[in-house]
């Protein structure tokens, strides 16, 4: 009989405090939903010069806040593009500039600091074993800047001054080129032309996608593209536009991509 009393007093006891608590304690804060992003497309903000030789681009995706993506557009002809290395790797806006009217980070790299696939410096091969030929790419930089299927060009026969492997091509011969999603998210760099020979280096500075969802946003853009190579990111993303907008890396870079006048280019 005790125990059943004591049964009864335990039921009892537990409903007030129940009732107690759903009448006095504070309902828990719910945050207002933020706007959502469309990040099926981008849409234009801006054009405008980024100095005498490079214009800039500026996406966003309709209801975002940030810009989604800069592009800074040159006219091969105008300008002069070289791969230099550091192995002590200085941030991007570390960098020292000389003549420079952009600075990019470049190709992919080890733990160690080291590039981690072919590279061409000063008529020099360097750099790490050379990947699979089938799934890269070359971005060759000097002379006559181009981005290079190695499926139909091997290794071995090109022959150039400046340049560096890299993978996946995000847009192939105007298409897109990353066929499925790996689902692995980061910020990203990457350079291109268009059916018009203009270039392009381009980067995500503020939003995590993967290749196959940039692949997809590239057409977009509303610009003719041709080619599109993917470059390192991740934390490696990062430029350096005296006269436009810089992003910093998240991480030191022993590579970049240095880009200057045409005229200013050293023998």
């Amino acid at each position: 009989m005790r125990r059943i009393r004591r049964t009864f007093f335990l039921f009892v006891f537990t409903c007030l405090v129940g009732v107690a608590a759903f009448m006095f304690w504070p309902e828990p804060h719910i945050p207002e939903p933020e706007m959502q992003e469309d990040r099926s497309r981008l849409e234009l903000l801006s054009i405008e010069p980024a100095g005498s030789h490079i214009t800039q681009h500026t996406y966003q995706f309709p209801g975002g806040e940030r810009p989604a993506l800069y592009l800074y557009e040159m006219s091969p002809s105008e300008v002069a593009l070289d791969l230099e290395e550091r192995p002590e790797g200085p941030f991007i806006l570390q960098w020292p500039l000389a003549d420079d009217i952009l600075l990019v980070n470049g190709f992919y790299f080890t733990e160690t600091m080291a590039a981690a696939g072919r590279l061409w410096d000063e008529g020099e091969v360097t750099g790490g074993q050379a990947y699979d030929p089938e799934r890269t790419a070359v971005v060759r930089l000097h002379p006559n800047p181009a981005i290079i299927d190695t499926t139909n060009a091997p290794l071995e026969e090109l022959d150039m001054e400046e340049g560096g492997q890299t993978f996946p091509l995000l847009i192939k011969d105007g298409s897109p080129a990353v066929k499925e999603d790996s689902g692995r998210l980061a910020r990203r760099t990457f350079i291109g032309f268009d059916e018009e020979g203009q270039l392009y280096i381009g980067i995500v500075p503020h939003h995590y996608l993967s290749l196959y969802t940039l692949s997809q946003l590239l057409p977009t853009t509303k610009i003719r593209w041709n080619m599109v190579a993917n470059l390192d990111g991740g934390p490696s993303t990062g430029v350096f536009v005296p006269d436009g907008t810089s992003v910093d890396s998240f991480t030191p870079i022993p590579n970049v991509i240095r880009v200057r006048a045409a005229t200013e280019r050293g023998s």
